[in-house]
């Protein structure tokens, strides 16, 4: 079987796009399956040339970048107002993150976790992986947070 022509590729390129426009949903379905069975894999194959790609898009795109980055702060200003205060505090020598992650109890780099940010100063320690999974599974932490500020 011989090698389609770049004309045939791209035709094949199209109408995948207008596929994917037209069924979003399965399409992300399909993203989604294919990123649980090879995600990680790939990355971890394409680490660099990733990286790479995201730093030539950063640079090419600051007006968009800017764009997503004021779209996030005007969807979320009671994380905004939180971060503010949270950092803040600790520049003033206030607050400083423990040594040990909250949950797992493991030395490490520790993220603060805001159960709750209209109190921004009711804070979780906790590590990367640790953090990104109390999101991904929509966690209670308030038992292991601190507050820092009383009532705020």
């Amino acid at each position: 079987m011989s090698e389609p022509s770049a004309e045939q590729r791209a035709a094949h390129v199209q109408r995948t796009r207008l596929w994917q426009k037209a069924n979003p949903e399965r399409q992300r379905a399909i993203s989604k399956r294919w990123r649980d069975k090879h995600g990680r894999e790939h990355y971890a194959k394409n680490r660099e040339r990733i990286l790479l790609g995201y730093k030539k898009w950063k640079a090419e795109n600051k007006d968009a970048r800017k764009t997503i980055l004021r779209s996030w702060e005007a969807r979320n200003p009671d994380k905004i107002r939180a971060y503010r205060i949270l950092y803040r505090e600790k520049r003033k020598g206030c607050i400083s993150p423990p040594s040990t992650c909250s949950v797992c109890l493991k030395g490490a780099s520790v993220h603060a976790h805001h159960p709750d940010y209209s109190r921004p100063l009711f804070i979780c320690w906790v590590c990367a992986a640790c953090h990104k999974e109390t999101h991904r599974l929509n966690t209670d932490l308030s038992v292991l947070a601190f507050d820092y500020g009383g009532a705020q």
